[in-house]
Formats: structure tokens, C-alpha cells, sequence
């Protein structure tokens, strides 16, 4: 998996060719780390821990092309009193 500048997670072949996308937003992803089962925590440079899983297919509602939705999505903001999740 790769992320990019956009707030794009990509899903790569061996071989580099991307296999799906998903869109997290939130600025640049800066880290990808797998979590329990089929889950997926993405951060972005913006304050955004998005929480994904594993679904059936792709989210009718998402953009993009992965079999993730998101499952949670907590904000990190500087200036906030705590982080907001929803």
C-alpha cells in the first residue's frame, strides 16, 4: 500500500501497478498501519486518523475503488480542546 500527497490510499501489485484506491482526504497520508483483522488506520498530515475495514465491496458512498470503508474517523486539531470522532 501507498499513500500520497492528496489523501489517496493506493493498493499496489508487486509489480508497482495500482489495484484500487480509496480517498481519505485530510492532506498527505503519512502513515498506514495494519490493525486487528481487516482493519487499516491511515494518518494525514492534516490531523485525520481514518479507520478502515475491510467491507464486501466498494462503499457506494466512497470515493474511489477499495473494498475498505471507514469505519471511524477521529480529528486532531492544534487548537481544539480534544479530538473529535465520529
Amino acid at each position: 500500500m501507498h499513500g500520497d500527497a492528496r489523501g489517496n490510499l493506493l493498493g499496489l501489485a508487486e509489480d508497482g501497478r495500482a489495484l484500487w484506491h480509496h480517498h481519505v482526504g485530510g492532506g498527505a497520508v503519512l502513515c498506514i498501519s495494519p490493525g486487528p483483522g481487516d482493519t487499516l488506520a491511515v494518518g494525514t498530515a492534516g490531523g485525520t486518523l481514518a479507520l478502515l475495514r475491510r467491507a464486501g465491496g466498494p462503499d457506494p458512498c466512497q470515493y474511489g475503488t477499495s473494498r475498505y470503508a471507514e469505519a471511524r474517523r477521529i480529528l486532531f486539531w492544534t487548537d481544539g480542546p480534544a479530538p473529535l470522532a465520529w
